[in-house]
């Protein structure tokens, strides 16, 4: 079920700049969008699997895992967003890749207590 999504979404973010330049928004911003569609997407699959076991765990009662890994994750977005925006001077894009990052983070957090709690 992913893959399909994950293909549409790619296709969604690649034709954003033609759907919304005919939704009427000024040209300016339609390539801009685009890009920042397009590597937000990359961080999809990881945050999709992330909210599934997330919603395993918590259904199990267990929700500690999920505050922890769900918190890390924000708090490496906010510190990531401001260091590839301000100090590497990124622009906006380097908060579309702070948020991949902290998405593919924020899986390996959860992958890696499943894991490690399995045993």
């Amino acid at each position: 079920a992913m893959v399909p999504a994950f293909i549409f979404s790619a296709v969604a973010a690649a034709a954003s700049a033609p759907l919304l330049g005919a939704l009427g928004q000024p040209r300016g911003v339609l390539r801009p969008c685009q890009l920042f569609s397009l590597v937000q997407a990359l961080g999809l699959p990881g945050v999709w699997t992330s909210s599934a076991v997330a919603n395993v765990l918590v259904s199990q009662g267990i929700v500690g895992a999920s505050v922890f890994c769900d918190c890390t994750a924000a708090l490496f977005n906010l510190t990531f967003t401001g260091l590839f925006v301000r100090v590497c001077g990124m622009g906006y894009i380097g908060a579309a890749w702070a948020t991949v990052l902290s998405n593919w983070t924020q899986f390996s957090l959860y992958m890696t207590y499943v894991v490690v709690r399995r045993k």
